[in-house]
């Protein structure tokens, strides 16, 4: 059973029916802040909801849903939260050269990870299980940015200085 009844909301998840109040709509206008969510949200509900389409984006949330109540709630929480760029090193290398070692970790997996110079691509060497990635720094190269992005298309930039 599910729906509305007077000011009693019920609801199913997981085969358990649950029952709750309604929520009252407010009287004042919806902050600026308020609108951006709210169309957030409905690009997030869009996204999810190709899961009835598209078996592979289906299979694909699904092994990520322990963290979410179900596959399409998993693609809802990945549209809605973009991926980090956590610890950045630089490492000398056995030969003299520099590495640059970089964490990014998303809710589910980092779909693109690019390293640039001068708009020129990186070399990079992904581990994913430790969501890792290395990069042999060119001689001369002081200045990279990073760009990761996720499945649903978030991106985060992040500029590095790297010095000598």
């Amino acid at each position: 059973m599910s729906g509305k009844l007077g000011d009693v909301v019920f609801k199913n998840r997981n085969g358990e029916t649950y029952v709750s109040q309604a929520a009252e709509k407010s009287l004042k206008p919806p902050s600026e802040a308020q609108l951006n969510m709210r169309e957030r949200f409905g690009k997030a509900t869009a996204y999810a909801k190709q899961l009835k389409e598209d078996a592979e984006m289906k299979a694909y949330y699904t092994h990520y849903q322990k963290k979410a109540a179900s596959a399409f709630n998993a693609a809802m929480r990945d549209y809605q939260r973009a991926p980090k760029i956590g610890q950045i090193t630089v490492e000398a290398t056995d030969n003299g050269k520099r590495r640059l070692v970089i964490f990014a970790k998303d809710d589910t997996a980092i779909s693109s990870f690019r390293c640039l110079h001068q708009d020129t691509n990186l070399i990079v060497k992904a581990n994913k299980a430790y969501d890792m990635f290395t990069i042999e720094l060119p001689e001369g190269v002081n200045h990279i940015k990073v760009v990761v992005m996720d499945r649903p298309g978030n991106v985060v930039v992040k500029e590095i200085e790297v010095g000598e």
